[in-house]
């Protein structure tokens, strides 16, 4: 017979030290957390807060952040802002960011800010010789007349005053010299500012008459002078003439068909004799698509696409301009744009810069790269030029490729010296600096997950993602997972940032509710931070940036600490039998103003408080407890404010292994 082992019913004290995150699967660890709330790894290994946020207000709300080169970008009530100051308006859709040499990519909206002048560019233009205009085709041009605003010219303004061997004009022609009469409209007031127009005040009340059959001109109507050949409708006192031939005809520049209206007085008044006063004529055309001059909008070497409305395409390939002629307002192609001799009847008619439909972009080498699940195929633009995808057979020009891999691209970034085009379970990284050379090696690997692209985030040279499967690291080779503990739950809409030192993801988890998670990278710990969905992250000028229930925010240390949650997973001693707890000690740092509780829960009852404390002062503070005799005992600490929970202490005394 074994002898018998006495048994030590002694009391017993063990302590916790080490706070190591949160872990939300059944195999734990003494020390980890079941839930927190507004905690962060900064004071591993102990229990400290976030970061305060604090809002940045003024914004109506604000999304889709993205750093560039120390600027901050975001989305606010259909306005794009570029540190914190207005640039264009854009549609409410997401958007991705790119930036090609100083060309910041908006997309989808297809379009881009140029970031040295804020020149406002729609990469897919159009111009639409439809409606009231007309057009002609030939094989390979298309001619636009335009629309006018005004039936006959109209003496717009003597824009430059003075005698006329004093005055050297400068015209307005067909957007090319924009400047003269852009400058004299007020975009403040809306409004012509009429000082900008030099004599147009003096020409109001000399020419009443004559002033009060002028329309009125707004913002964004076409002004060009008026072309030879046109007539004329002469104001009284002006020296009439044959309207082909007019005595005072001055042709200006290598222009043909623009000219300025001299006209002359003969008397005198007094002892001087009227000056000669030069006035030039203006045509005004209506603003509209079909009022557009190409040159306003493409130049020779770009790629257009031609449509009919509402019928589809004329050609389906895009097609290369080869010249624009201001003068007849026509431009011409290299190659044909309909098959046959006699050019087909249509009523209207769309000319489109060409631009590809890509679901997910970025940026390499100069190139504007995407890919498109459509037609499954991955392209860049030419080097440079982010509007050119079709110039192809250079090692300066665009290139694409097809795929055959199963699935929908789900993300793409510029990653390890190449280009990294995920599927859900597909890597496919075109590697090489310029078409001859590029080549993709396809890997079968965890990849991105379906709406979850704006997780993608590369931190200390590892990118880190949401995948179907949870969290994984890649740092070039096989990805790996990095949020065992988080569990299986599954996440969908991930977004990622960073502040240097953690991870951040958000997500919506099963039940639909928006969580935010931090990942230390130096400790690999999980924290729970906030029970809310952020739509967007960035991090710029040290500073951590994001969106969240239509509000901006920022972490700042100066901020105000809120409610904060610790609670930890469940305590058994590892000892199958039942336990008599009856102290626990608490080791804390007390900011001003902030407070305490202690909850507990026996097996699995409910939490009860038994503990508070709004005590101003660094403490140890011993708590007796009475405890029923349990298994497992849970412990949850919360709080307001700034408190730093250093240890944990319980003293147990162990019973017999039956109730």
């Amino acid at each position: 017979m074994l002898p018998e082992l006495p048994i030590n019913k002694g009391k017993r004290r063990r302590q916790i030290v080490e706070f190591r995150g949160l872990n939300l699967t059944e195999n734990t660890r003494e020390g980890e957390f079941r839930d927190t709330l507004g905690l962060s790894s900064e004071g591993y290994p102990l229990i400290t807060q976030m970061v305060p946020r604090t809002e940045i207000e003024g914004y109506a709300a604000p999304h889709d952040l993205y750093e560039w080169d120390g600027h901050l970008v975001f989305v606010s009530d259909g306005i794009l802002y570029y540190d914190y100051e207005a640039l264009d308006n854009v549609n409410a859709e997401p958007k991705q960011y790119a930036v090609v040499n100083t060309k910041l990519i908006i997309w989808p909206d297809k379009t881009y800010i140029d970031l040295t002048n804020g020149e406002y560019v729609k990469l897919d233009a159009s111009v639409a010789p439809t409606g009231a205009g007309t057009f002609t085709l030939t094989s390979s041009s298309i001619t636009s007349v335009l629309e006018p605003k005004l039936k006959e010219d109209t003496l717009l303004a003597p824009i430059f005053g003075g005698y006329v061997d004093r005055w050297t004009p400068t015209l307005y022609t067909y957007g090319k010299d924009k400047s003269a009469v852009e400058a004299c409209w007020n975009s403040s007031t809306q409004e012509w500012n009429l000082a900008a127009l030099g004599e147009l005040e003096t020409l109001k009340s000399v020419w009443s008459d004559y002033w009060s059959r002028v329309p009125v001109i707004t913002a964004g109507d076409i002004i060009i002078p008026s072309v030879s050949g046109n007539s004329y409708s002469m104001v009284s006192g002006f020296n009439d003439a044959d309207a082909s031939n007019p005595p005072n005809r001055d042709y200006l520049g290598s222009q043909p068909g623009y000219y300025a209206q001299y006209v002359r007085w003969d008397g005198i008044i007094g002892a001087y004799p009227y000056a000669c006063r030069q006035n030039m004529y203006y045509d005004v055309y209506k603003v509209g698509m079909h009022n557009r001059l190409f040159s306003d909008v493409f130049e020779p070497g770009q790629w257009v696409q031609l449509s009919t409305e509402p019928e589809g395409l004329l050609i389906s390939e895009p097609v290369k301009i080869s010249a624009i002629d201001d003068t007849t307002n026509t431009v011409t192609f290299e190659s044909e744009i309909y098959e046959g001799e006699t050019a087909p009847t249509l009523t209207s008619f769309r000319v489109t810069r060409a631009m590809p439909d890509l679901d997910y972009i970025c940026e390499r080498n100069n190139r504007l790269w995407g890919v498109n699940n459509r037609d499954r195929v991955i392209r860049c633009s030419a080097l440079g030029e982010p509007w050119d995808f079709w110039t192809m057979g250079t090692d300066a020009g665009a290139w694409a490729v097809a795929v055959g891999s199963e699935g929908e691209f789900t993300g793409i970034c510029d990653y390890g010296g190449a280009v990294c085009c995920w599927k859900e379970g597909y890597l496919h990284r075109v590697l090489g600096e310029y078409p001859s050379e590029f080549y993709i090696s396809d890997f079968r690997v965890t990849g991105v997950q379906k709406d979850c692209h704006r997780s993608m985030c590369i931190i200390n040279e590892v990118l880190y993602y949401r995948s179907p499967y949870g969290i994984y690291a890649y740092g070039g080779s096989t990805p790996g997972l990095i949020s065992y503990n988080l569990g299986t739950g599954r996440l969908t809409e991930a977004v990622g940032g960073t502040d240097g030192r953690r991870y951040y993801v958000s997500a919506y988890n099963e039940d639909g509710d928006g969580v935010l998670y931090s990942y230390d990278l130096t400790h690999g710990i999980w924290m729970k931070e906030e029970n809310r969905y952020c739509d967007s992250m960035t991090y710029c000028e040290g500073v951590f940036y994001y969106t969240a229930e239509g509000k901006l925010f920022k972490l700042d240390k100066t901020g105000e600490t809120g409610e904060w949650l610790a609670e930890l997973v469940a305590i058994d001693e590892t000892e199958h039998i039942h336990k008599y707890y009856s102290k626990l000690d608490l080791r804390f740092d007390f900011d001003a103003g902030s407070s305490l509780r202690l909850d507990i829960s026996e097996d699995r009852g409910a939490y009860h408080t038994v503990w508070e404390n709004t005590e101003e002062r660094d403490l140890t503070k011993m708590i007796p407890i009475a405890i029923k005799r349990c298994d497992r005992l849970r412990i949850r600490l919360s709080g307001t404010g700034r408190v730093t929970v250093r240890s944990i202490t319980r003293e147990y005394t162990e019973g017999s292994d039956k109730d």
